[in-house]
Order: structure tokens, then C-alpha cells, then sequence
């Protein structure tokens, strides 16, 4: 068969848009470990996330039920993830906020036990507090007391400075390095200042399920923060300036 060029081109487009498009429709999110409650029985997970044939292990926030083990994400087997089955639906997270009302100061968030009862503010079950009690809570930083970091958020006009205390949490039967790590607002700096050695990308967003389609959605009260090589998940004071609408644009912010 003679084609001519100009056809066999939009062929051959047509063609890898429909290989990209099934690609895509192969995609999908597996809970690794959870970070903190959420909502009921929802909590906020760490997750991996599969993508053209491969699986990519990066820091990813995912909604769903209580998951303490990690999934079997795997290109051929990521359609059985236990994820697919459990994930909230998109409209019942827009409609909730991680805001917390009161504005804590360093030294009411410094201890394991009292990061343990601000997260329980969430656990609005049972289990959750049991599954809270259990958890290992540590400071990034062996040895010392948990540090803050500096953020910034628009106000408007131009930015300004906030600072967050940073812990990391997970499930007290992992061992090695499988730690999700979270920050909490606070109104002062406390005696560690952390400076990231490397630029900071901060992500308004997580990730839900609506049926079978993964979408990026805008979690109130929640930022993911990427500190030297880890993403932090920053639980925010519900006040005026974190609830502007330009407070938190995703975008990468130079190191100081």
C-alpha cells in the first residue's frame, strides 16, 4: 500500500496519542505507609505511583482508608492495588479542611506525646487513637530536639515569614528508613532553626481518586513542603493568610 507522507505522519500521531493514552489509563497511586488522621477513618499517606510501565517512588500524598502496610504497585499488577478500591471520593475531601484553630506555640508541639494529642484533634474513631498511640514519633535530627524551618507564604502584597516544627512518624512495626515526616505550624521559632541545604518546592495539593481517575486536588489546611530530600506534609493555623487564595501557588523557592 502507497500512503502519502502528510497522512502516514498523522497516523503515526494518532497513533502514539492512543499508546500514551492507554499508558495512562494504567496509572495508578498505592498507599505506602500513613501519616496522619484525616478525616472518620481517613488518613493522609505517603504513596507510590505508577507511570508508563515503571513505577516511580516518590514522596506523594494520598487520602483513604488506614493502610499500615505498603501495596504491591507494580506495572503489572497495579490494577489490583488495594488503593483503587479505598480511595475517598474527590468531592467529600474539597468539602473538608486539615485548618487547625489554635495557634501553638514551639514549646506545646516539642514533644512526642503532645504531637500525638494535636493529631488526635483528627482521630475522630477509636481505632485512630489506638493507631496514634502505636506510632513511633521522632525528630528528623537524631539526638536533638525537633527542629523548625522558616516558610513563606503570598499575603497579598509580596510574602512573609512562618515557621513550622518538623517530626517524623510511622507505624512502630517499620523498621529502617520508612518514615513519613510532617510539620505543624507554630507562632515562634524555637531554639533549632533548620536551613535547608537545598531549594524547597512547596505543593498545595494531594491526590484523590474519583472512580478510576487519580487528580491532583487542593487540600485546605494541608502543604506539602520538599525539605532536603524529604516531603513534608505542614499541618496550617486556620487564619487569614493561609486561607488566601495566592498564599500557596505550587512553586519552588531557592534555598536562603
Amino acid at each position: 500500500m502507497i500512503c502519502v507522507r502528510n497522512v502516514c505522519v498523522g497516523l503515526l500521531l494518532i497513533g502514539i496519542c492512543l499508546a500514551d493514552r492507554e499508558l495512562f489509563a494504567t496509572d495508578c497511586i498505592c498507599a505506602k505507609f500513613p501519616a496522619m488522621p484525616y478525616s472518620g477513618n481517613l488518613w493522609v499517606h505517603y504513596a507510590v505511583k505508577t507511570k508508563d510501565n515503571c513505577v516511580s517512588d516518590y514522596p506523594l500524598s494520598q487520602i483513604q482508608q488506614y493502610t499500615p502496610n505498603p501495596e504491591n504497585c507494580t506495572a503489572t499488577t497495579c490494577g489490583t492495588c488495594t488503593s483503587l478500591g479505598e480511595r475517598a471520593t474527590v468531592q467529600s475531601i474539597v468539602a473538608s479542611s486539615l485548618h487547625f484553630e489554635n495557634l501553638v506555640a514551639y514549646n506545646q508541639m516539642d514533644e512526642a506525646s503532645e504531637v500525638r494529642r494535636f493529631l488526635g484533634l483528627q482521630a475522630t474513631s477509636n481505632a485512630n487513637t489506638a493507631r496514634l498511640a502505636a506510632m513511633d514519633i521522632e525528630s528528623p535530627i537524631p539526638g536533638q530536639l525537633p527542629p523548625v524551618v522558616r516558610l513563606n507564604r503570598g499575603n497579598g502584597t509580596g510574602t512573609e515569614n512562618f515557621h513550622a516544627v518538623l517530626w517524623k512518624i510511622r507505624p512502630n512495626d517499620r523498621t529502617g528508613d520508612a518514615w513519613a515526616y510532617l510539620g505543624i505550624e507554630v507562632s515562634n521559632a524555637g531554639p533549632t532553626v533548620w536551613t535547608p541545604t537545598i531549594d524547597r518546592t512547596y505543593r498545595a495539593v494531594t491526590y484523590a481518586g474519583d472512580a478510576d481517575l487519580i487528580q491532583p486536588i487542593v487540600i485546605k489546611g494541608l502543604l506539602e513542603v520538599e525539605i532536603d530530600g524529604h516531603l513534608y506534609f505542614v499541618r496550617l493555623h486556620n487564619n487569614p493568610s493561609n486561607r488566601q487564595n495566592n498564599a500557596f501557588p505550587n512553586r519552588l523557592i531557592r534555598k536562603p
